[in-house]
């Protein structure tokens, strides 16, 4: 159905995550729901906003709870050479 996490990595720094749900419970409120009662835990821990790391979809998180983007993080790769 759906889950979501937070403090699951870096302990303690209000980070979101991960969360998901399945593709056939979409649309039913179920994401909106967890991700609020974290992020309200979250808040209850003194911080006061929380880090959603790696989103996507980025609009979810904007209508369910008014986020927005404060960073991006880029992932890059070193092109391996062959001598």
């Amino acid at each position: 159905m759906a889950f979501s996490a937070y403090d699951g990595n870096n302990i303690g720094t209000g980070w979101f995550g991960p969360m998901g749900t399945d593709p056939a419970f979409r649309g039913l409120g179920l994401g909106s729901v967890l991700l609020k009662r974290c992020l309200s835990d979250i808040s209850d821990q003194g911080h006061r906003r929380a880090i959603i790391p790696w989103v996507e979809p980025v609009g979810f998180y904007y209508r369910a709870a008014e986020a927005t983007i404060a960073r991006i993080f880029v992932r890059m790769e070193k092109e391996k050479i062959s001598v």
